[in-house]
């Protein structure tokens, strides 16, 4: 899957940073306060919309990188072009929350190299 991140006006590409099947697709559906079971137990549904969200987990990454992806997610709100497996390609408002990253080890030049680097991308 491909997927851009737009700062400044500017869209960066950051497919090259994800790893190998290292995306994940959800379609929420949020429902209304007429959700739920009735009595006899049949489901009665009252969605409201669906919301889109992307698990995103990445290759070991050199600070420099970890540090330009954390900057493109950090505001609150952002644009993010991908490929929706339902839709298309799709730009959508979304945001970030809960950015882990995990110190692997140094390289040969010593610098530092993060592992366990994830992040959701939700739509607002």
């Amino acid at each position: 899957m491909n997927i851009a991140i737009q700062t400044s006006g500017v869209w960066m590409d950051i497919t090259p940073q994800i790893a190998i099947g290292g995306v994940t697709w959800k379609r929420n559906d949020i429902d209304g306060p007429n959700s739920g079971r009735t009595i006899t137990g049949t489901m009665e549904r009252d969605r409201v919309t669906t919301k889109i969200r992307i698990d995103v987990t990445c290759i070991l990454l050199d600070e420099d990188t970890l540090k330009n992806i954390l900057q493109l997610i950090y505001p609150e709100y952002i644009y993010v072009r991908y490929d929706d497996p339902q839709m298309g390609q799709r730009t959508v408002w979304m945001y970030s929350n809960n950015n882990p990253a995990t110190i692997s080890h140094y390289d040969t030049q010593g610098n530092l190299v993060w592992k366990e680097v994830t992040f959701p991308l939700i739509e607002v």
